[in-house]
């Protein structure tokens, strides 16, 4: 036990055992103890002043300070100790306790595991740009949380951010934590370290406020990208000493966040986290752009070729463009082509950071892309055979999500207040009008469809049951004593008290009712299944069969563990999935086996609504405002964006790009970026409940004593405006287009510089009030024998080796040679294939489409016949040419039968090599999307893990 420890050596009675002394600072001494009574380790930080010294169980104060000073002091250690206990962020130490002993105070806080950023910084080097999103996100939300509660740390640097042992910061040492009151000057001791300290830390008086301790947190993430210490301010302020600077791999948000919040006079830098959070969001928002130029920079290095480059460039900005519409443009024709690289000049705003990075500067940028592109249409009239492959490649791009290139798990999009605000918004929709139905009733609690018929139902709180038509409003049915319903194309399922039975439109029942031993609180249906939750926990899985229907009863605290009752029931749109959310989260059940495949929830903060998109893959929680979306087969969080209002009611429209939001009104969001891009205010200002139809153009939106039909005009086709300079000679008609083209909107500020655009070509586009006149029927015949597709630089196309038809379908009639011969056509096109690959062509080609076992035996001795003449190499189940070693990468989209099992070891792990940069639970999704597979089991996820582990031969 050291000098400084406590002699005691106990603490509270004997509670808290010292073990040892962890660190002394200006303030205090921290020490590592056993909490004997919850048998576990913490931390506690005594209060103990630089100079003071023991005296038996008790403490002097240093010279110089009084003890009246040292008893403020102690009150304010505890105050501060008080309101830390306050917070619920995981970003934030936790305090467990604080108590006044031996004349001065401890405070009792969590023992964490793992090591100090400062720690990880010596052994690992600078963070990578998807580590300093994160943390500078994390963090940020730390701040505002110790913001709001009218405290300032004062002290943030990388020896006071801890990394857990999953890497999740946590601030720590809140020894020089002090309240603020804002806009007022105040007096503080003088507690910096130098470098990351601001100017006004080097005076005991002045303004202080959250602006303080975002300086300190820029600094700290500068520290952590550059590994360069970031110039004292004291001395930026009578210099000119430039920053450090950062590099364009990391995201542009981060860089402009950084940048601003390292201002000198704290007026330029953000006023609060949540300001600071937005900086930082912001430049997140640009669909993938960067790293598409991050993809031909890194290609470029090895030596890509210029027809390469170029066909890289027109793929990335139809991807980017895509991406931010919402779907592919309509190219039938090389000249559609010019017409939609045309229209998707309007997303090099969001190139420019990527631009920089390939080209340089922005005036080497202009030339040289427009040279590329005009290229690129050279080629392509030229040889227009190559257009479907290329729009192949296009449709793979631009169906990844944005944060699957550049991951950031856990990134937030913050979703402006209003409309006007929202930069280059993805989607533009409105309401074309509405059919309001009084019911005469109590609020209502529950809205919905019935399916592909045109049917719109109601349920009140008092249990009345309405069901109209939801295109002219006209009455069907109304039952009362209903506690939940759902619906779908063959009847209405309604729930009453001990019992569950389907209906008919006009209310008549349909079959006999099955009992359920609890008070339904939620229905949800699919086809002719019917699930229905209680309110004692129990779960009813109804579906209807020939005889007598199959039924299910369950309880869910079985399940998921918790005691928390059901609220609310949703099935996917292939019924393989269900969704149950109490209070605390949400589970998601397979329907088959009644397992849990997954659970979302978030610490600390109740689940207000939940819904799926239609193909099962993205799920959405509400939490208040706070709206969360979730990748379900991985459990991984996608985007996280704050709603206008606090939701209360949540659904996906069909495509899964809008997201209808219930909070006070209705609010229909970019499902990607949270943009708000349509609001509907219910009669009497309150929206009780809201649902879709199955085609989305319909919802339905239920309010007090009132319920509303609602119809949703088509998205928009937002026109480009023409930033390009008048053409030199006369415009070419454009292509034909199926649908109604509106006006431009106003110009948008591109962020490019003037005369950027002077340089690219003047690609003629087609002007907006001619009537379109069809293009001539030119049609790009397809490649015969073989199709192939690439999806990313250094990705070879895949070849399909498709056999010709033989003349006989007695495949067992055939000879061995006959039969190796087709074997060895079929490796030597394919490169490495397994074995049952290779077999499923040869029969084929014959007309058969299963491999029997008497096929099979056959096939095996002709492929031993090949391995013994050396025309197959056998490598495990994979057959490979004779002459080849290292086989290429190669997107497999084409291939009919999509099993990542039929790719060789060799191949995936080459696939990892492309990806290596991203982080190691992002790989193996990425290896995948290389090789063109667009879902990944859990048994092929293991299997990259593993052959990512292996070093390559």
């Amino acid at each position: 036990m050291s000098d400084t420890m406590a002699r005691v050596g106990h603490l509270q009675g004997g509670r808290y055992h010292l073990n040892k002394t962890l660190g002394q600072g200006g303030f205090g001494v921290t020490y590592l103890a056993q909490d004997r009574l919850l048998e576990r380790l913490v931390v506690i930080k005594e209060l103990f002043p630089q100079g003071s010294v023991r005296q038996g169980d008790s403490i002097r104060t240093p010279p110089g300070m009084s003890r009246e000073h040292f008893e403020g002091m102690m009150g304010r250690f505890v105050a501060e100790a008080r309101a830390l206990a306050r917070f619920n962020s995981p970003y934030v130490v936790r305090v467990q306790d604080v108590f006044q002993e031996n004349g001065t105070a401890f405070i009792v806080m969590d023992h964490l595991q793992g090591r100090t950023l400062m720690e990880r910084l010596r052994t690992q080097g600078a963070l990578t740009p998807d580590e300093a999103f994160r943390m500078a996100r994390q963090l940020a939300e730390a701040l505002a949380v110790i913001h709001d509660a009218g405290l300032l740390h004062r002290d943030i640097k990388p020896d006071n951010v801890f990394l857990t042992d999953t890497d999740t910061p946590v601030l720590i040492d809140f020894g020089a934590a002090r309240e603020y009151a804002g806009g007022q000057s105040a007096e503080m001791s003088v507690v910096l370290t130098h470098g990351f300290a601001p100017i006004e830390q080097y005076a005991n008086t002045g303004n202080f406020g959250p602006y303080t301790d975002l300086y300190a947190l820029a600094a700290t993430l500068l520290f952590a990208i550059t590994a360069k210490l970031p110039p004292v301010s004291v001395a930026r302020l009578h210099e000119d000493v430039p920053l450090p600077p950062m590099a364009l791999t990391y995201a542009p948000g981060l860089r402009t966040a950084i940048t601003q919040a390292l201002a000198i006079r704290p007026a330029d830098r953000p006023g609060s986290a949540q300001a600071f959070l937005d900086l930082l969001q912001r430049g997140r928002d640009d669909l993938g752009a960067l790293t598409f130029a991050q993809a031909i920079h890194t290609a470029q290095q090895g030596r890509l070729l210029p027809v390469e480059r170029q066909r890289l460039w027109a793929q990335a900005l139809l991807a980017v463009y895509a991406r931010r519409e919402g779907k592919l443009p309509r190219i039938e024709h090389v000249d559609e082509l010019q017409y939609a690289l045309n229209c998707a000049l309007e997303v090099l705003p969001l190139f420019h950071d990527g631009l920089e990075l390939v080209f340089g500067s922005m005036e080497a940028a202009a030339p040289s892309l427009a040279e590329d592109l005009a290229a690129f249409m050279d080629t392509m009239r030229r040889s227009p055979d190559g257009l479907g492959e290329f729009l192949g490649a296009v449709g793979a791009a631009a169906a990844l999500a944005p944060q699957a290139d550049l991951p950031a798990p856990g990134q937030v999009w913050r979703a402006p207040e209003s409309t006007a605000s929202a930069p280059l918004p993805a989607l533009s929709a409105k309401f074309a009008g509405f059919r309001q139905i009084d019911l005469r009733a109590d609020a209502v609690v529950q809205v919905g469809f019935a399916g592909p018929v045109q049917v719109a139902w109601s349920l009140s709180a008092d249990g009345d049951l309405r069901a109209v038509h939801s295109v002219s409003g006209e009455p069907l049915a109304q039952v009362a004593g209903v506690r939940a319903a759902a619906a779908t194309a063959s009847g209405l399922w309604l729930a009453r008290d001990g019992l569950v039975q389907r209906h008919a439109f006009n209310g008549t029942p349909l079959g006999p009712p099955v009992n359920f031993p609890d008070r339904p609180v939620s229905a949800a249906a699919h086809g002719r299944s019917v699930a229905v939750a209680g309110r004692q926990g129990l779960i009813l899985l109804c579906t209807l069969t020939e005889g007598e229907p199959a039924v299910q009863t369950l309880s869910l605290s079985a399940l998921t563990r918790r005691e928390d009752p059901p609220l609310d029931l949703a099935f996917s749109s292939d019924g393989r999935l269900l969704l149950v959310r109490d209070t605390q989260a949400v589970t998601v059940l397979r329907t088959q086996t009644m397992k849990v495949l997954r659970t979302f929830t978030l610490a600390g903060e109740a689940v207000t609504a939940v819904a799926l998109s239609a193909d099962g893959q993205r799920a959405c929680t509400a939490h208040g405002r706070r709206l969360l979306v979730w990748d379900v087969p991985t459990g991984r969080e996608l985007a996280s964006f704050q709603a206008p209002a606090p939701v209360t009611h949540l659904f996906y429209n069909p495509n899964g790009r809008l997201l209808g939001a219930l909070g006070g009104g209705l609010y229909l969001l970019d499902a990607q970026s949270g943009h708000a891009i349509a609001h509907h205010a219910p009669p009497g200002g309150r929206g009780t409940a809201t649902s879709s139809n199955a085609d989305g153009r319909s919802i339905a939106l239920g309010s007090l004593h009132q319920f509303s039909l609602l119809q949703l005009a088509p998205t928009e086709f937002r026109a480009v405006p023409d930033l390009s300079p008048p053409p030199a000679r006369p415009e070419p008609v454009p292509p034909a287009v199926s649908r109604e083209v509106p006006a431009p909107p106003p110009s948008i500020s591109t962020g490019i510089p003037a005369g950027f655009l002077s340089g690219l070509p003047s690609t003629g586009m087609p002007s907006r009030t001619a009537p379109p006149t069809p293009p001539p029927p030119r049609w790009p015949s397809p490649p015969s024998g073989l199709t192939g597709r690439s999806t990313a630089p250094g990705v070879a196309p895949y070849r399909e080796c498709r056999l010709p038809p033989q003349p006989t379908s007695d495949v067992l009639g055939r000879t061995t040679a006959e039969l190796t011969g087709l074997l060895s056509l079929v490796v030597l096109a394919e490169g490495p294939v397994h074995r049952q690959e290779a077999f499923r062509r040869v029969i084929a080609a014959h007309g058969l489409g299963k491999v029997g076992p008497r096929l099979a035996a056959s096939l095996d001795r002709a492929l031993g016949a090949a391995e013994a003449a050396g025309q197959v190499r056998l490598r495990g189940e994979f057959l490979w040419p004779p002459d080849l070693d290292t086989p290429p990468v190669r997107d497999r989209s084409a291939l009919a039968t999509r099993t990542l099992d039929l790719v060789c070891d060799e191949e995936v792990q080459a696939a990892g090599r492309l990806v290596e940069h991203l982080p190691v639970h992002e790989r193996p999704h990425a290896v995948a999307r290389v090789l063109g597979f667009a879902r990944l089991t859990e048994m092929s996820r293991e299997r990259i893990f593993r052959l990512l582990q292996q070093e390559h031969a």
